[in-house]
């Protein structure tokens, strides 16, 4: 059986038919990641054939979701570190049918601080689906990538991974470092050509659902462990967003900690004790974001206590509100934290959290792990405020081809109406004085394509590389 749980220009992959590769399972989860072939044991549910082979001789790995696993238990595997100094691009492919799918995340860990970056829920069919992610450089920090399946209400809820690959991304100028952000306004679909090392055949994994370019990743993400992430609190009122962690001061409301790390985390509440009034408000902001068509923001709510108000959340532009995009009120939801998903509008605007004091002091509203999410393809909509600062914002108005032309030029082709062609060449090319001695990554054995401008070629001649 051939493997492709190596390939030559990839940092990481892994198709399972072997083993789980470098991956790891985290064991400070409720349960494993499951390597298996065939139909998952429960029907209903899984993929009855993985993705690499398409047979049932080949493998993957699913969270088996029957006893005595219990909703809400989750499974994690971990990559090996990355280094922050380079960028990525991550493909991988997922399985997600059963009536009681719950959800499917990608995080990056660092230390033990998750950051979720990718995001599916829900019921998605019998297939096999492609999601792919950039992974920006983040100077001077390692990672790892953590995939993490959760169990919903009952047993028809198997995720499954498959052909998971960590590449270089070769068209970030790693050498150059970057200081300005890019402001063009639709997100690339990655197409990736890579082969195994044990064949010339190549496999395309072409990354077509929810990339994310650029540096953007997410658009915005804050758990409050480390401040308040450049959100702004409005603090010329009485009633007003306060970071915590453990218990708040009031009894019988408010969390007893923080989402994840309910000992040493943070989160943000409104403390509705005197002098608050009822009917206060109190608001805290984003800083200005690029939304795109498609945008999701998650955040988790936590509205324990008998004279809990109102949580809203408001899209703000020049410090005014426009729209209101989700709303709770009242009602003593318990020391829960609950999660929350808002589809957003495309434009450039602050996102406000905004707190209304119920009738009394066991009122205490709180909010953590705030994320928007890029999953959208479409351009956003005109910017209805003047940029300031810096913006989050996504990459090149293009579709892009990843290709490291180790192998090949990954089925582009020279244009025959031009004068000449693009040539395939490594190590120094033939004229001193010119041209480049390495491939981008300082290997002499390594490929690119140059045009060669030696005789018989005349000024003003042209060589063009058309994709697929």
């Amino acid at each position: 059986m051939i493997s492709i749980n190596r390939y030559d220009d990839a940092f990481a992959a892994c198709d399972f038919e072997l083993d789980i590769c470098d991956f790891q399972h985290d064991d400070s989860a409720q349960f494993r990641w499951t390597r298996h072939k065939g139909s998952t044991p429960t029907g209903g549910t899984g993929p009855s054939v993985d993705h690499s082979l398409a047979t049932e001789m080949g493998h993957y790995v699913f969270i088996e979701t029957s006893d005595p696993q219990k909703q809400g238990h989750s499974a994690r595997l971990t990559s090996r570190p990355l280094s922050g100094d380079n960028s990525y691009l991550l493909s991988f492919y997922y399985h997600m049918f059963g009536a009681s799918i719950d959800l499917l995340t990608v995080y990056q860990k660092m230390g033990s601080r998750l950051m979720p970056i990718w995001s599916k829920s829900g019921n998605h069919g019998d297939k096999w689906l492609n999601a792919g992610l950039a992974l920006p450089a983040m100077r001077g920090v390692s990672y790892s990538v953590v995939f993490e399946g959760r169990r919903g209400s009952n047993y028809t809820g198997d995720i499954a991974l498959d052909d998971i690959v960590i590449i270089a991304d070769v068209l970030n100028d790693e050498g150059t470092e970057q200081t300005t952000r890019r402001t063009t306004t639709s997100r690339p679909t990655i197409s990736t050509t890579l082969r195994r090392t044990t064949t010339d055949r190549p496999i395309t994994t072409a990354v077509t659902t929810e990339p994310l370019g650029g540096d953007a990743l997410p658009s915005f993400f804050c758990d409050f462990d480390d401040g308040i992430c450049n959100m702004s609190i409005e603090t010329n009122v009485e009633y007003v967003w306060l970071r915590q962690k453990g218990r708040t001061s009031t009894g019988e409301t408010g969390p007893s900690g923080d989402r994840q790390d309910p000992t040493n985390g943070h989160y943000l509440y409104a403390e509705s004790s005197d002098p608050v009034s009822p009917g206060d408000r109190a608001r805290v902001s984003t800083p200005l974001l690029d939304i795109f068509e498609g945008d999701t923001l998650q955040f988790y709510y936590n509205m324990n206590g008998v004279d809990i108000g109102t949580l809203s959340v408001d899209i703000r532009e020049n410090g005014i509100q426009t729209r209101r995009v989700w709303s709770r009120s009242g009602g003593d939801r318990g020391d829960n934290w609950i999660r929350a998903f808002v589809s957003l509008p495309a434009g450039q605007y602050e996102i406000t959290f905004e707190a209304v004091r119920g009738q009394g002091y066991r009122g205490d509203i709180a909010i953590d792990d705030i994320v928007v999410f890029t999953q959208g393809g479409a351009d956003p909509g005109p910017p209805t405020t003047q940029p300031s600062g810096i913006l989050t914002s996504i990459g090149p108005s293009f579709d892009s081809i990843i290709c490291s032309f180790q192998f090949g030029i990954c089925n582009l082709i020279d244009d025959p109406d031009a004068d000449f062609v693009w040539t395939r060449g490594k190590g120094s090319t033939p004229t001193g004085g010119t041209g480049p001695d390495a491939d981008r990554f300082g290997n002499k054995n390594g490929y690119y394509m140059y045009t060669e401008a030696s005789d018989p070629r005349q000024q003003g001649d042209t060589a063009r590389l058309i994709t697929p």
